[in-house]
């Protein structure tokens, strides 16, 4: 399985134990997600699910939780990770794979807890911005 975790973020405690039990009890399952909390650089938290296919079903639920489809975070069995491009990029590569990828997922489970916090910056939020208006103004 692969999982890819930036150096500026955080695993909880029980990440490695919660990711191996899933993966030993659902052998050859291609993608198991969990929740992930994410904190603004103002310092609100956002829990965030991944049970979502398509970006487009994302969305805020209920319990004031968002749900979206899974990112680079989450475990990919290897050989569908391997199959499919990862961009020689240095913004929102990571993104692009997953929603690539996803669409290649056949079987799926969840681990219902959140064990990745994601610290969001503002410097990444800038070039993700900028990228976005290169991106746009490129292809009008």
């Amino acid at each position: 399985y692969v999982s890819f975790v930036d150096d500026d973020d955080e695993v909880d405690s029980k990440y490695i134990d919660r990711c191996y039990d899933a993966i030993v009890e659902n052998e050859g399952v291609d993608l198991i997600t969990f929740n992930m909390l994410r904190v603004d650089p103002a310092g609100n938290r956002l829990t965030c699910k991944h049970n979502r296919i398509l970006p487009e079903d994302s969305g805020m639920l209920e319990d004031g939780s968002w749900d979206g489809h899974p990112t680079h975070l989450m475990l990919w069995r290897r050989v569908l990770a391997e199959s499919f491009y990862f961009p020689d990029s240095s913004w929102a590569e990571d993104m692009d794979w997953a929603r690539a990828a996803v669409r290649g997922v056949l079987t799926r489970f969840n681990i219902d807890e959140v064990l990745y916090v994601y610290k969001m910056n503002i410097e990444s939020i800038r070039k993700a911005e900028e990228a976005r208006s290169e991106n746009r103004m490129g292809n009008s």
